[in-house]
């Protein structure tokens, strides 16, 4: 008899991880459609301060952008929290989302101002650290929409080490929009009307 409550008790344990961490998961829409804009904002810019030919302003422009986009996320973050209990799975998704996150703000700013990145190879690099975050994401939660978006990074990435001007920005803002910010809008989506119930 006390073998079945232990092996109950377990299975119960086991599926309330898994409806948290749906939760969770589900909760990070609101940060990938807030770093899916802005970084399309900036990608946007930079193609055309670039076709205007006004590069003095392109570093600027990204670390204004970079740093809005910081100061937000850190905001939303605390905000969540004060709301939910922290699973294992989340604190591993949430340390990987923070170290690419700062690694690629280092990779970016570092290798761009030194000199030893070019401006249009930086994109590459960027969809590379990105395919391995979506897919970590993805194999923590058993979530498919993740993995295939890491494999669209991933291949998109490829791709972008063969343009060698402008347009990466452009191809870069497209393959924002369609691996981070419309899967960001669904799990939002979803989010909101499970709440809603």
């Amino acid at each position: 008899m006390e073998n079945k409550n232990a092996v109950q008790e377990n299975l119960e344990y086991i599926k309330q991880v898994i409806l948290d961490s749906k939760n969770m998961i589900r909760e990070k829409g609101d940060i990938a459609i807030l770093w899916g804009i802005v970084i399309i904002i900036a990608q946007l810019s930079s193609f055309f301060l670039i076709r205007a030919k006004e590069y003095s302003y392109i570093g600027w422009m990204w670390i204004i952008v970079i740093a809005s986009g910081w100061i937000i996320t850190i905001i939303l973050a605390k905000k969540k929290d004060r709301r939910g209990v922290s699973t294992s799975a989340n604190k591993i998704d949430s340390a990987t989302w923070v170290s690419t996150g700062i690694t690629m703000t280092v990779v970016g700013f570092a290798g761009s101002f030194s000199g030893m990145i070019s401006g249009y190879s930086i994109n590459g690099l960027m969809a590379m650290f990105l395919g391995n975050a979506f897919f970590i994401t993805g194999m923590i939660y058993n979530a498919k929409m993740f993995k295939t978006a890491a494999v669209g990074w991933w291949i998109g990435g490829t791709i972008l080490f063969w343009i060698k001007n402008e347009y990466t920005f452009i191809v870069f803002a497209i393959m924002m929009l369609l691996f981070q910010t419309i899967p960001g809008i669904m799990l939002y989506i979803k989010y909101k009307k499970e709440e809603a119930k």
